[in-house]
């Protein structure tokens, strides 16, 4: 056996071996900063991931925000000793994930309305969806009043705690102010629970879309292809 396969051979034995061995991040905190680590390097590791899929990247964004909060949710949920201090970055991810969908699905309405897409900087909710349903019922597509008023329900809720997307990744305002005052506690099963509610109405309102820009790009192909032959 050649020592290029023997070594290929080790070297899979030892990434499977990493594989299924339990990871535990924390160990690290104790040992000592090294100048020369590389915080973002690329490897052939098993927790290297990957950043070059073929998708938009605000749907990989928005997704991982999703599905952070939702394993942190589910972690507090079961693990309650550390509920007080997951809330923060639970509801945070949450709200963050419901911004970065209605962005993208103002984007993707829009194109498909064949309007410049204008750009969405804000942080707020409100204004996002409002504008999402605008430019849904010019093309066709508007909520019933039934969805639309359970959509704004939970949006009301959130900006109301959390206009900037500020409230849950700081303990005060920029004036020095703390965040959340009145607020004693929040069930993160009724907030997370809620929060997947919205996000699949979200996710049922990008399909649709996904799908009718699917069939705008299939009409243009054929008129360039009817193009082609004239």
């Amino acid at each position: 056996m050649s020592e290029e396969l023997v070594g290929g051979l080790e070297e899979r034995a030892r990434t499977e071996s990493e594989g299924s061995r339990k990871i535990d991040v924390e160990d690290a905190k104790g040992d000592d900063l090294r100048k020369e680590d590389t915080l973002f390097k690329s490897s052939d590791s098993h927790t290297e991931a990957q950043l070059n899929y073929r998708v938009r990247p605000d749907f990989l964004y928005c997704e991982g925000y999703l599905k952070a909060a939702r394993i942190l949710a589910n972690y507090a949920c079961n693990q309650p000793h550390d509920k007080d201090i997951l809330i923060f970055p639970i509801a945070f991810l949450y709200r963050h994930h419901v911004e970065l969908a209605l962005k993208d699905l103002v984007r993707v309405a829009e194109d498909l309305r064949s309007s410049n897409a204008h750009a969405t900087g804000h942080h707020f909710l409100g204004t996002l969806w409002a504008e999402l349903k605008t430019v849904l019922e010019n093309i066709g597509e508007a909520p019933s009043k039934s969805e639309a008023d359970s959509a704004d329900a939970y949006i009301d809720q959130l900006e109301r705690i959390d206009k900037k997307s500020e409230t849950f990744r700081y303990a005060t305002t920029k004036g020095g102010q703390l965040h959340l005052q009145g607020v004693n506690s929040i069930d993160i099963r009724s907030l997370a629970e809620s929060m997947e509610r919205l996000a699949g109405y979200l996710g049922g309102i990008g399909a649709r879309l996904d799908i009718l820009s699917d069939h705008k790009a299939e009409m243009m192909s054929y008129k360039e292809a009817f193009k082609g032959q004239s």
